[in-house]
């Protein structure tokens, strides 16, 4: 009797923690949805900081914004802040992301030239 309770018992544990691992995906998931309106907000706190000629917190917002949409123009601001930097090699994978985005935007192409 003993035994049918423990294998039981045991059935039982597993799916709850397969149940609560499913569970525990999806909000993990939910966490990593496109938002554009928090990548604007990023993007426009770097754009300011840019202005301000503070290049290094404006980079660590449009890491921020990327986390939420990857979108070319995000990519071609880090470019252009990278290379203001002097860190050039950032700036081309930065600037290669953003022509592979969106290949049409002539800008890109010219200032990776």
């Amino acid at each position: 009797m003993e035994k049918k309770n423990i294998k039981a018992l045991s059935v039982v544990l597993l799916i709850a923690l397969v149940l609560l691992g499913c569970a525990g995906s999806q909000k993990s998931v939910d966490v990593f949805k496109p938002n554009e309106e928090l990548a604007l907000k990023h993007f426009l706190e770097g754009s300011v900081l840019d202005q301000k000629g503070d290049y290094a917190k404006a980079i660590l917002e449009y890491q921020d914004a990327l986390h939420y949409k990857q979108d070319a123009a995000i990519y071609f601001a880090l470019a252009k802040d990278y290379s203001l930097l002097g860190k050039h090699e950032l700036a081309i994978q930065m600037c290669q992301e953003a022509i592979s985005r969106s290949p049409q935007t002539r800008i890109y192409r010219e200032t990776m030239a």
